[in-house]
C-alpha cells in the first residue's frame, strides 16, 4: 500500500516489511468538519459531544471510527491555579475505563443508562460513513476538548492518530492490515471482498522475522571442526 500524506503516523513504518502494492493508494488528507458537515456524527450518539464542566476540571466524551468500528475516547482535564496555574490532560479509551473514570467522580458522574448506550454503540457497524467520507479514519470531539460551554461537535477525516494515543489500542501491525483490508476492499468496492494480507505481514504480526528459523552463525561445534579442518589444511 501506498500512502500519500503530509505527516507520519505511528504505523507508516510497517511499509519496511509489507512493502509497496502500487495498486493500493491510500490518500492520507486530513480535513476538518464543522457545523453543518457534522450532522451525520450526531446520529451516533446524541450526547458523544458531551462536555461535562467544574472550575478545576472538565471531561469530554469523543471516539475514532477506525474502518468502521467506533472507539470512544474520554479527554479529561484538571487545573490547577497554585502554586502556578497547571493544566493535565490524559486520554482514556476503552468502554470500561471509561465507565470506570465516569462513575468514579461524584462530581461528574455520569446515568449509568448513557455509558450502556455508548457500550452498544460500540459495537454497531458505521462503515457507512467511512465509504460516504472515503476514509478509513474519523475523530470526533466537542470542538476545544472539554473548554466551557463548548459543546459543539466536530469532526476530522484521516486525524493524525499517534498524537490521540491510538497506538495502546491498535498494534502498528494492526492498525496496517485493517487498513490496507479497508482501502483495498470496503472503500475501493464496497460489494468486494477484502484484499488478504500477505503471508510476510501475517508473520511479523505474530512476532516472527527473517531470523525466526535460522541461525545467523553455525553452531559452536560445527565452527570447532571447521578451525580443526582448517588447521590440518594449514600444515
Amino acid at each position: 500500500m501506498i500512502i500519500e500524506s503530509k505527516f507520519h503516523d505511528y504505523y507508516d513504518p510497517v511499509v519496511k516489511t509489507a512493502g509497496r502494492d502500487k495498486k493500493v493508494v491510500f490518500k492520507r488528507l486530513e480535513k476538518k468538519l464543522e457545523g453543518k458537515e457534522v450532522e451525520d456524527f450526531k446520529e451516533i450518539l446524541p450526547f458523544l459531544s458531551s462536555t461535562l464542566n467544574l472550575i478545576d476540571k472538565d471531561k469530554s466524551l469523543g471516539g475514532v471510527i477506525f474502518c468502521g468500528r467506533l472507539y470512544p475516547i474520554l479527554h479529561v482535564r484538571e487545573y490547577k491555579y497554585s502554586p502556578y496555574f497547571e493544566i493535565k490532560e490524559k486520554l482514556i479509551y476503552g468502554i470500561n475505563k471509561i465507565r470506570q473514570e465516569l462513575q468514579s467522580d461524584r462530581e461528574l458522574r455520569w446515568d449509568a443508562k448513557k455509558l450502556d448506550e455508548l457500550e452498544a454503540a460500540c459495537k454497531k457497524d458505521y462503515s457507512y460513513l467511512c465509504i460516504k467520507y472515503k476514509t478509513p479514519t474519523i475523530l470526533m470531539e466537542t470542538k476545544g476538548w472539554g473548554i466551557a460551554d463548548s459543546g459543539e461537535l466536530k469532526a476530522t477525516l484521516n486525524p493524525e492518530l499517534k498524537k490521540l494515543g491510538f497506538q495502546k489500542i491498535k498494534s502498528p501491525v494492526e492498525a496496517w492490515q485493517e487498513i490496507f483490508s479497508y482501502v483495498s476492499g470496503v472503500l475501493t468496492n464496497p460489494m468486494k471482498e477484502p484484499r488478504p494480507v500477505s503471508d510476510k505481514l501475517k508473520a511479523v504480526s505474530h512476532g516472527f522475522n527473517k531470523f525466526s528459523f535460522r541461525r545467523d552463525t553455525p553452531p559452536k561445534r560445527k565452527l570447532k571442526k571447521q578451525r580443526v579442518k582448517d588447521k590440518e589444511i594449514n600444515l
